[in-house]
């Protein structure tokens, strides 16, 4: 079954100085939040608790070459979106085959790497999981991302993932310290992180905390939780 397409006031593009006007328009925000995490009883989210989100959209946008993605609009970005959702257990190489199937557009994009730069993106800006099937060379990224190769599948990587994250990481203790006390009695130092998967990571003396928390509480309610 094809998934119907994103609305036209999507249309727009979504990378470099886009992003600067592109996100900052309610409407836009409220449809994207909508598609990401969609609520069976529609949505009566505040659009203000969204604002440290919506910056890091820009930031992820901003950094991004458009060159070097297959999607160029926001619209294209929820189309590649709605095949990854509909495909959890595919592995990416069928994945990108799929993208391509999509849309007549993405089936004239004949590199893998721009294809699997747009998955990875969608993915990053909606399970709030740092993926990267390309894995860069900025040290500080590799030590974060998950790596995604072509023989996996979305399913995989988060499953493997989910195996690996320590007892403090699954469970939410009442008795756990708030963050004044880490910093001030545990001697660390409080980094906010965009990525689940380093939620709780120590790096010497630098705790990393995952400070979305409407978008958590958002992914929870909806049907991807």
């Amino acid at each position: 079954m094809t998934a119907s397409r994103p609305p036209a006031t999507l249309d727009l593009p979504c990378f470099l100085n886009a992003c600067q006007t592109t996100f900052q328009r309610n409407d836009v925000r409220r449809i994207l939040i909508d598609a990401f995490w969609p609520l069976y009883q529609g949505s009566t989210d505040d659009l203000d608790n969204f604002r440290a989100y919506f910056a890091f959209v820009e930031w992820e946008c901003e950094n991004s070459i458009p060159s070097a993605h297959a999607a160029t609009t926001l619209a294209e970005l929820l189309e590649i979106l709605n095949v990854v959702k509909a495909n959890p257990a595919v592995r990416m190489s069928e994945l990108r085959q799929k993208v391509r199937d999509s849309n007549p557009s993405f089936g004239k994009v004949t590199n893998d790497v721009k294809i699997s730069a747009s998955i990875e993106l969608v993915v990053r800006l909606c399970f709030m999981i740092n993926v990267r099937n390309i894995m860069p060379a900025e040290s500080f990224t590799l030590r974060t991302a998950l790596p995604w190769p072509d023989s996996a599948s979305l399913q995989d990587i988060i499953q493997n993932w989910q195996k690996q994250v320590c007892p403090a990481q699954q469970s939410t203790r009442l008795n756990f310290p708030s963050i004044p006390e880490l910093e001030k009695i545990a001697g660390f130092t409080i980094r906010w992180t965009n990525d689940l998967a380093n939620h709780l990571e120590v790096d010497n003396r630098t705790l990393y905390v995952f400070h979305h928390v409407t978008v958590l509480r958002r992914i929870r309610e909806s049907n991807l939780g």
